[in-house]
């Protein structure tokens, strides 16, 4: 899976077989774009199911100069260095002629750790939490908000 945030949506991309899995958690998001390929071209063919995954990549970084990873987490302090990414076999393809990449990532965007920032996300968010706030808790104050609306307007 691959998550780009931009600041007019986010870029999703996931494979037929995480999509189910995933979409629940996404399916409300504006501005959400999905790259996944169909399941039976997926398991048809693991040559074209690379391709795409390399098409994906690269349209969703069209238009993002400025890319900011989430190298490291307080539990694995890694240093970072934007060569250190060129050796990702996805930024590798970036380079490969005939995907539209044209060139080295590095030389195309300013890549930058924005590990640090995200860290008091990391600490507050936990998916078992996030689920049980999604399942239950919403629903419950879906309800309790949609009686004080009825309330209020009874009161006018």
């Amino acid at each position: 899976m691959m998550l780009l945030i931009r600041q007019d949506g986010v870029r999703i991309y996931c494979n037929p077989v995480n999509y189910p899995y995933l979409l629940p958690y996404i399916a409300h998001w504006k501005n959400l774009q999905i790259f996944c390929m169909a399941e039976d071209k997926y398991h048809e063919d693991e040559e074209e199911a690379e391709e795409y995954k390399i098409r994906s990549f690269v349209a969703m970084m069209e238009g993002s100069n400025r890319v900011g990873l989430p190298y490291s987490s307080r539990f694995n302090q890694q240093q970072f260095s934007p060569m250190v990414i060129e050796k990702w076999p996805i930024i590798q393809a970036f380079a490969l002629e005939g995907f539209g990449g044209g060139g080295f990532f590095t030389m195309k965007h300013e890549v930058f750790d924005v590990s640090s920032r995200l860290e008091h996300i990391y600490t507050r968010l936990d998916p078992i939490g996030l689920e049980n706030l999604v399942t239950e808790q919403l629903s419950q104050f879906e309800q309790q908000w949609t009686s004080l609306i009825k309330n209020i307007d009874v009161e006018r």
